[in-house]
């Protein structure tokens, strides 16, 4: 800094010293040359305006092209339009017009008469000085070409600041209605409840960001311990048991919320991902979503055509009809210790890792008819009640035993009625054990195209394992 200003004061003190000598030695010259310097002005100013235009175009140029480079770096222009590049302009452009004067007038002495000489003298004079006192244009315009640049930045700053204003609003205002909905869940109204998730699902349509955690809340309200109207005593209190009905219609419209933003309306086949339309605030269809609703009481939960990248059905317990036909599970699916007290349908589902295993209990209908199984899917342990079907029922990781139904059961021996079973390749049913009712899956040492096997009706022993 120090350097740079020393710098600047020598330059200067010797550009004035020039100057005094010049005007010392033809100070009868210089009175001629300042009146014929008025008549040209207009001459000087246009040659200084094209230097300088010049000059700025130059450095703006070699400006972007610093900023394309590399941003972190400044680029010439900004040095050019900084106080030091500013005065450095106005000195270079005196120090021009000073020598311009100086090499005209040396010209203008070697002239033969001395009419001559002095007509030359006063041209030199007017345009040297000229040239130098075109330092301080450029000075006044590269102060414009800087306002100019601040005034702006400070717009884009401006515009920048109001886009982050607007969108924090848009974040409070999502927060204050996600906030608001969540607290009315907890509302000891069944009308208040229920508004607090279609307000939820309003916030979670306008706002794609938020659909999971929405998801997530409702499986989480879904999961809460809870007891259906009809599992509960002849003698519970009436208020209660209206409590119980109020509250499954709560239930009930929370499902209908979660499943009718998983499915694909109009679609007959599982969707691939790659044909996954993206998220929309238009579409009802929610992408990209998992749920957890383990351990949840369900009833009559329905997922036609749906797509779920995870989903967790571990514990739960399905009441009515449970259908998920032709829905793809992108990701691993557990269902280990689900009971389906309703039949169950999972006709032409596409799983990836299913986990029936556990103590997965199928109480009346258990349909997999054309379901395919791009992972292993294990069913040990599993008890089957009622119908079975596993027709054209495909799995595509044999080689890793897929699929899996150690120690699996099935009613053998019905009470009264037939039961229509068909089992994976591979698999069959053995004769019941005595005092038993249920047969143990077994692997079948040649695989044997399905068939379709109708038990009859026997005489029934005590139901036991």
């Amino acid at each position: 800094m120090r350097r740079r200003l020393v710098g600047f004061g020598l330059l200067l003190v010797g550009l004035a010293s020039v100057l005094v000598d010049l005007v010392r030695k033809n100070i009868d010259t210089i009175r001629h040359a300042l009146n014929e310097l008025m008549d040209n002005l207009l001459a000087a100013v246009g040659i200084a305006g094209l230097i300088v235009g010049i000059c700025v175009l130059w450095s703006a140029r070699k400006s972007s092209q610093s900023r394309t480079q590399n941003d972190t770096k400044k680029g010439l222009g900004a040095h050019l339009l900084s106080d030091y590049g500013i005065a450095a302009s106005a000195c270079t452009m005196a120090f021009v017009g000073c020598c311009a004067l100086v090499t005209m007038l040396q010209v203008a002495g070697n002239a033969t008469s001395e009419s001559e000489r002095s007509k030359l003298q006063i041209e030199s004079i007017k345009y040297g000085l000229g040239v130098a006192a075109s330092g301080g244009a450029v000075a006044a315009l590269l102060l414009a070409v800087r306002r100019q640049r601040l005034s702006e930045s400070m717009h884009q700053l401006a515009i920048q600041t109001q886009v982050h204003t607007e969108a924090d609003a848009a974040e409070r205002r999502v927060t204050e209605l996600y906030t608001k909905a969540v607290e009315q869940l907890g509302s000891p109204d069944a009308a208040v409840r229920l508004g607090g998730m279609y307000a939820l699902e309003r916030v979670a349509q306008t706002n794609i960001g938020q659909r999971q955690t929405v998801v997530n809340v409702l499986c989480a309200y879904l999961r809460m311990p809870y007891s259906p109207p009809d599992t509960l005593p002849p003698a519970t209190p009436a208020d209660e048991a209206k409590e119980a009905k109020e509250e499954l219609e709560v239930r009930v419209g929370a499902q209908e919320i979660l499943t009718k933003h998983l499915e694909i309306p109009g679609r007959t086949e599982p969707i691939r991902p790659e044909d996954l339309p993206g998220p929309s605030h238009e579409s009802p269809f929610w992408p990209h979503l998992s749920i957890n609703l383990a351990g949840a009481k369900l009833r009559n939960f329905r997922i036609l055509a749906g797509y779920v990248e995870t989903a967790n059905f571990s514990g739960a317990t399905f009441f009515g009809e449970t259908s998920f036909n032709f829905t793809y599970f992108r990701s691993t699916s557990w269902w280990h210790d689900a009971n389906f007290e309703g039949s169950a349908h999972f006709d032409g589902a596409d799983f990836f890792v299913v986990r029936f295993d556990g103590k997965t209990v199928f109480n009346k209908t258990a349909s997999f008819s054309n379901a395919n199984f791009r992972g292993v899917a294990w069913f040990d342990r599993v008890k089957f009640r009622g119908e079975v079907d596993f027709e054209q029922a495909t799995f595509r990781r044999r080689e890793f035993g897929s699929p899996r139904m150690r120690s699996a059961r099935a009613l053998a021996n019905p009470d009264g009625h037939a039961l229509q079973q068909v089992w994976p390749d591979g698999w069959h049913l053995k004769d019941p054990e005595q005092n038993s009712n249920y047969g143990v899956l077994a692997r079948t040492n040649t695989t044997v195209p399905q068939a379709r096997a109708e038990i009859g009706a026997a005489p029934r022993p005590p139901d036991s394992l």
